[in-house]
């Protein structure tokens, strides 16, 4: 249904626990993807981020997958009007004993 790239993002868009969108980082986010008909104007991530009591909402469409790009050294993904970037945190145990 999606090109490679845009089949990668989603892939990486459901298994990461912490993702950057504009600058804004949230861990635990709603990685959730849309079925949705064979619109491109329909919506395939639909991702509400409340940061500092601040609802920012992030809207992808299949146009905007269609479109996606990933930067040269792997990490950040322009999709639509957004710079997006993935990671995956691990807890330090800081346990003296």
């Amino acid at each position: 249904m999606f090109n490679p790239t845009a089949e990668k993002f989603l892939e990486v868009f459901a298994s990461a626990d912490s993702i950057e969108i504009d600058g804004v980082f949230c861990r635990y986010y709603d990685n959730r993807i849309q079925d949705g008909s064979e619109d491109p104007s329909d919506e395939v991530i639909n991702l509400t981020m409340e940061v500092d009591g601040v609802e920012n909402e992030v809207i992808i469409t299949a146009d905007d997958l269609d479109e996606i790009t990933l930067c040269d050294e792997g990490r950040t993904w322009h999709v639509g009007e957004h710079e997006i970037e993935f990671f995956s945190v691990k807890s330090i145990d800081t346990n003296p004993a």
